[in-house]
């Protein structure tokens, strides 16, 4: 199967994922673990509440890296999975921004409950994955890059 194919696959089921699962857990509380709930929030920001209600950098700033990213992707066949995972992201917490306002957060780590730093949603958990293997893609790209080039004697 292309890459882009899974690509366009991947976007659309994580997006399923994260919209459907952010409907489920509306309004939702519920203690399942002495670490871990479900605790539904909104958040008019970005992380931690930052820029909020600033349509600059919750709507139109991320559209603009998700059609980077795309366009990077089928442009030079960058890491798919970690660019997919990226743009995922994004768009999903775009969507709940147009359509809501805020993003609708309901996965809880209680790491320091009383500032509720750890409160996210699959579009979230999306990003960070992402992130992380589309880095480590660049990291073993660049290394291999160092292994091929001659050495000088």
């Amino acid at each position: 199967m292309k890459s882009q194919t899974k690509f366009l696959i991947l976007l659309f089921v994580s997006l399923l994922i994260d919209q459907l699962t952010k409907f489920i857990f509306t309004n939702k509380n519920i203690k399942l673990f002495w670490i871990f709930e479900i605790k539904y929030s909104t958040n008019p920001g970005l992380v931690f509440g930052l820029f909020a209600n600033n349509l600059f950098f919750t709507i139109f700033l991320p559209f603009v890296i998700a059609g980077i990213l795309v366009y990077l992707f089928f442009k030079d066949q960058i890491h798919w999975l970690g660019t997919c995972l990226i743009v995922s992201g994004l768009i999903g917490n775009i969507i709940d921004r147009i359509f809501f306002g805020y993003v609708r957060d309901f996965l809880f780590v209680k790491i320091i409950p009383e500032y509720n730093i750890s409160l996210f949603n699959f579009a979230d958990s999306f990003l960070v994955i992402g992130v992380i293997l589309l880095l480590i893609s660049l990291f073993k790209f660049d290394t291999f890059l160092k292994i091929q080039k001659p050495s000088k004697l």
